[in-house]
């Protein structure tokens, strides 16, 4: 049943990912791991600190098997650990729960939409169950798991190092008595990506300078207003969230006295103890540290599609109810739902009584059987994470918009929009550029540093640029390829491109920026 389960599920993520990955690098952060394959360096972003030199490792592993195209390894890395974080959370954790719990992240808008845009964050998610799996097992004493979960801990640490810091409460609980063994699986990654990086001095530098330069940006203890603060927060609750209101039906089925419940329900036996190690060291980080990005809370999402999964198997345990009136009150829902989306107001007030009165009244029917009720009780999170995922993905003003934007944030509507801005940018400048020629960046759309990354052998002139000193001013540089060059004045006849656009695509629904070709005169120095 596990292995049918687990194909199931695989080819969910296959279909719902594989015909939307972009046909090129996705952002700043793909391009920085691209160049990483030919040379791990972070002072040069090669990638940007701290650095996952486990996961680069990966990538060079594909390449060694004959996968030419950096933007083909991350697709197959995405695939092959989403499809792999599911199979961790099946064959990991106790009875059903772990079957419910693949099939909610399976689906969850979050983990959807890093599955097409960072192979990396998908690895959050993966890593994250498989350490915790294995405290699992140290926690119940079984023989050598302590030393298991030490070397997985130290190792997945390579892959995301802020892992190293918001697992850590967790395996300390249950494994620190292996702490050697830990010492050693980080030092086995440490060690060469302290080196490739000009030494620890080196690299805690630019690592510390790149987390103020990013954190500033959404912390308020890192000199972020105390508005963005807010929004960050809201962010971070809606991408942690955002599937719950699928279990609408699990909810009030998964209800009962305490007195009628057995010693070895799924709630007793993943103690919620474990879970809040788990998962608030993880919200606390995000929150007081750094979140931009929805895959950067899959560390999170994991455990709580897990609490998910151990809902639906309380709510199955001794209930399988009547197919009829279960698809009675899917169909419902799905109303409901379709509803909330345009008029919340009007139908909040009776969407959640009628859901609740629907599925209260299935407690007492006798079972029938507990598969197809589960996969109808299943629907309401596939209807949510549709909507959510598939929706129009428009950022919207008013009271609610925070929500909107972190909904927004994690739709197709997103991912495509990114996608169609960049393809066409980099077709234009194909177009206008010639022989001899240079690419001017300003504010662009388009990352810069993708620009030289598919324009490898033309200068691309960045203007208006911060380095990673959070303390310099705004500077011009000169890039060939990865490489940063001596900054020369132009001729004035050298043909320029000019990639202009507004600062961030997130605010403009249909973002415009111009390509056009000019002359070296025209660059402002």
């Amino acid at each position: 049943m596990k292995w049918l389960w687990l194909v199931a599920l695989t080819a969910v993520v296959i279909a719902t990912r594989v015909p939307y990955f972009a046909q090129q690098l996705f952002s700043y952060d793909d391009v920085n791991l691209a160049y990483a394959v030919g040379e791990l360096d972070v002072r040069q972003s090669q990638p940007h600190p701290p650095g996952y030199p486990l996961f680069v490792m990966e990538m060079r592993v594909l390449k060694l098997l004959r996968v030419k195209r950096a933007e083909s390894m991350l697709q197959i890395l995405a695939v092959a650990g989403s499809v792999a974080a599911l199979a961790v959370m099946i064959w990991g954790f106790p009875n059903f729960a772990g079957h419910w719990g693949a099939a909610l992240l399976a689906i969850h808008p979050v983990f959807w939409y890093a599955g097409l845009t960072s192979a990396l964050r998908v690895q959050l998610a993966l890593m994250s169950l498989l350490v915790a799996a294995a405290c699992w097992r140290a926690w119940e004493k079984r023989p050598g798991w302590d030393v298991r979960s030490a070397w997985i801990f130290g190792l997945g640490a390579g892959i995301r190092p802020e892992l190293g810091l918001v697992l850590l409460p967790l395996w300390w609980w249950t494994s620190r008595r292996a702490w050697k063994h830990w010492l050693a699986a980080v030092a086995l990654w440490l060690a060469p990506l302290l080196w490739a990086s000009g030494g620890p001095i080196a690299y805690v530098r630019y690592t510390w300078h790149y987390l103020q330069d990013q954190s500033r940006l959404t912390s308020g203890l890192f000199g972020a207003d105390t508005l963005t603060w807010i929004r960050i927060g809201v962010w971070l609750l809606v991408w942690m969230l955002c599937g719950v209101p699928g279990w609408a039906l699990a909810w009030p089925l998964s209800w009962r006295p305490a007195s009628s419940f057995t010693a070895m329900s799924s709630f007793t036996e993943i103690p919620w103890r474990f879970l809040a190690l788990w998962t608030l060291p993880g919200v606390a980080f995000a929150f007081l540290v750094h979140v931009a990005d929805p895959g950067q809370t899959l560390a999170v999402v994991a455990p709580i599609c897990l609490i998910g999964g151990m809902i639906f198997d309380r709510a199955l345990e001794r209930l399988a109810p009547q197919a009829t009136l279960l698809t009675v009150a899917c169909v419902a829902g799905v109303l409901i739902t379709l509803l909330l989306r345009d008029y919340p107001m009007y139908v909040a007030a009776w969407a959640i009584p009628l859901v609740a009165l629907l599925a209260g009244g299935l407690i007492w029917l006798r079972p029938s059987s507990r598969w197809l009720a589960g996969g109808l009780t299943l629907a309401p999170a596939v209807i949510v994470s549709l909507l959510i995922f598939g929706g129009r993905g428009w950022y919207t003003q008013g009271p609610l918009e925070h929500v909107a934007s972190a909904l927004a944030a994690t739709s197709y509507e997103q991912v495509k929009q990114t996608t169609d801005i960049d393809d066409r940018t980099i077709r234009e400048v194909r177009a206008l550029l010639q022989p001899g020629g240079t690419i001017a960046w300003e504010r662009g759309i388009t990352s810069w540093r993708k620009l030289t990354y598919y324009f490898g052998g033309t200068p691309v002139l960045v203007l208006d640029r911060k380095t990673l000193d959070p303390n310099s001013a705004s500077i011009k540089t000169l890039w060939l390829g990865p490489r940063q060059q001596t900054l020369v004045p132009l001729s004035p006849e050298a043909p320029i491109v000019w990639v202009r656009g507004p600062q961030s695509a997130q605010r403009c629904p249909q973002p415009e920026q111009f390509v056009c070709a000019g002359k070296g005169a025209e660059i402002p120095w």
